[in-house]
């Protein structure tokens, strides 16, 4: 286990098997890995209320937990136990949803540049 309180994390997530966390921006970014992660909120009216939609729909192919109960099983389960019952839809959605030109992203935007201003060749 590795807690992490700032710095370059990429390595940390590619490293690792899974997440818990708390953190919006890497709510997002953890998908690229297509790894399991737990998010932790305080109410189920956290959902409603502090995420916009593609929060949302992020955090419906993420396991929840609202107490500590809920990480230990993310972890029994989840991680040591490789029981993952949601890892097909969300490699799907993080593919069509998150990843997208993944991993030629910049060739895409320089692609989208060119033909605004230049026009097609």
């Amino acid at each position: 286990m590795i807690f992490s309180d700032g710095g370059d994390y990429f390595e940390e997530f590619a490293v690792s098997d899974g997440i818990i966390q708390d953190c919006g921006s890497y709510l997002v970014e953890y998908f690229y890995t297509l790894k399991p992660q737990c998010y932790l909120l305080k109410s189920p009216c956290d959902i409603d209320t502090k995420f916009v939609e593609l929060g949302k729909q992020c955090l419906s192919h993420c396991y929840l937990a609202y107490n500590q109960k809920e990480i230990i099983n993310f972890i029994e389960k989840i991680i040591l136990g490789e029981n993952d019952p949601k890892q097909k839809d969300r490699e799907k959605f993080a593919q069509q949803e998150i990843m997208i030109n993944h991993p030629y992203v910049a060739k895409e935007i320089v692609n989208y540049f060119e033909k605004f201003f230049i026009g097609t060749k």
